[in-house]
């Protein structure tokens, strides 16, 4: 199963029933998997893209660590627009983030970029 921007989850039979965009916050956390689809490899992060990512990624630690499990609706519905605010698709960040653990320089860059946000 896998979560779409739109909010849209798509099951391994194609079948695919409507969520809120909060629903695709969950792959955010390790609250759902998502599909991992080959070309997210290649894709290239930009720096915008990284300093966006990043300063997204700490304000969903923040809200994380204030939320309890399982995060509700308005916690997700908060975290979906974080991301958004920062010029990202919660697709987009889902897949920088796979990204970033996967690929050693650019989990570098993420970390450089997460330092020069004062962390």
């Amino acid at each position: 199963m896998r979560f779409t921007d739109s909010g849209t989850r798509v099951s391994r039979g194609g079948r695919r029933s409507v969520r809120t965009g909060a629903a695709a916050c969950l792959v955010l956390f390790g609250l759902a998997t998502p599909a991992v689809q080959g070309e997210e490899q290649s894709d290239s992060v930009s720096e915008r893209e990284m300093a966006a990512f990043a300063a997204a990624a700490r304000e969903l630690q923040v809200m994380r660590g204030k939320a309890r499990l399982p995060v509700g609706r308005a916690v997700r519905k908060r975290m979906v627009e974080a991301v958004r605010e920062r010029g990202l698709t919660v697709d987009r960040y889902n897949r920088i983030a796979r990204q970033v653990r996967q690929d050693t320089g650019l989990n570098a860059r993420y970390r450089r970029a997460w330092r020069e946000l004062g962390g």
